[in-house]
């Protein structure tokens, strides 16, 4: 007997491996088609969505179809009185609205442990992570040493969704052979290495140049790829050399060339600022403000992901390095933006501000 499509699911905490798998789950028993997804699929965000606005959308029948699946994201983000009209909601929710209210925080307003409609996703304890892995790469009839494992949840991160993605491209890999070794795991993701600016600072306080300044050189490829305008690429490819041959679009000078790409080098900059800035608080208000974790979550109003990363980083650091710290930034900033700067190479005055920072 087939199981029945609850009107609402809860979904709390951190780990969003399986959310997506249920999500995807009940996109193919309500979404029936690309043409029905149109009219009755939607993804709210609630930092970007007012509750009123959410709620009528979920209290409006769906279009050819006996269903609509309505997802909200962050749901933390909406305030006390709204969760309120929310719970009021929940109580007669539309029969024709599968919703699904999901937030990485494990207790959200009333919805937490002993609300009928709520699942808990935690993060997988390392043990349990060596045997999901077992399992995943066991079910492509494969099987993986325990060193080949170590070396992908590294790699990954702990994270089930990278995980998952890697284990795909290993199984393609080694083709007929049935065992995954640590040399299988490190040519896959050799190239496909993913890091983020904590990796960064990571070679930076272990005095690691070299490491640092290729990490800086993979960062900033992605944060430069990210700010690219959705479709920019391809409209080039398509009509750029067109436009330049036809004269309706005059080449850009190289100066105005090199202007724009030390934009997006300051761009760059300004966010490894940011983020060593609120590092700094955190250590300020948790060694001088005598603060526990939560308190300062609260009161910096971070994400609790982006949260840890950062107090991780915290035993990196004294007050006076921060002081030897910023002096860096600021020279590098003066420098950038100097009288003589239009004669300096950006990428060269990056790669010294790397290195200064390496020696602190």
């Amino acid at each position: 007997m087939e199981r029945k499509i609850d009107p609402v699911y809860i979904f709390l905490g951190e780990e969003a491996f399986y959310k997506q798998e249920l999500i995807s789950f009940l996109k193919q028993k309500i979404i029936l088609s690309s043409f029905s997804l149109d009219f009755n699929y939607r993804h709210f965000y609630a930092g970007d969505t007012s509750l009123p606005e959410f709620l009528d959308y979920c209290n409006t029948p769906p279009s050819f179809s006996e269903k609509r699946l309505v997802i909200a994201e962050n749901i933390e983000l909406w305030k006390s009185k709204d969760l309120k009209v929310l719970d009021e909601y929940l109580k007669s929710p539309a029969d024709f609205t599968c919703l699904v209210l999901n937030s990485q925080e494990r207790r959200v307003g009333k919805y937490g442990k002993g609300y009928p409609a709520v699942s808990l996703f935690y993060p997988l304890r390392e043990p349990e992570l060596k045997s999901w892995i077992v399992n995943k790469v066991r079910e492509n009839n494969k099987s993986i040493t325990a060193e080949a494992a170590d070396v992908l949840m590294r790699f990954c991160n702990n994270s089930l969704i990278e995980m998952n993605d890697e284990i795909s491209k290993l199984v393609l890999y080694v083709r007929e052979r049935g065992e995954i070794s640590r040399k299988d795991v490190e040519a896959i993701t050799a190239d496909s290495r993913q890091y983020n600016v904590f990796d960064l600072l990571d070679s930076i306080n272990q005095h690691n140049l070299a490491g640092a300044l290729k990490i800086f050189s993979r960062l900033y490829d992605s944060y430069e790829e990210s700010r690219k305008r959705p479709g920019a690429a391809a409209g080039e490819r398509a009509g750029g050399k067109e436009k330049e041959e036809s004269g309706d679009t005059p080449r850009k000078s190289p100066r105005e060339s090199v202007k724009g790409k030390d934009n997006k080098l300051y761009g760059f900059f300004a966010f490894l600022s940011t983020t060593l800035h609120q590092i700094y608080q955190i250590k300020y208000l948790h060694e001088v403000g005598k603060k526990d974790p939560g308190e300062i979550q609260r009161e910096l109003n971070m994400k609790e992901t982006w949260f840890r990363n950062l107090f991780s980083q915290i035993r990196n650091y004294d007050l006076k390095k921060f002081s030897r710290i910023i002096n860096i930034l600021f020279q590098f900033d003066a420098q950038f933006k100097g009288a003589g700067a239009v004669f300096l190479r950006k990428e060269k005055l990056f790669q010294d501000l790397i290195y200064s920072l390496c020696k602190t």
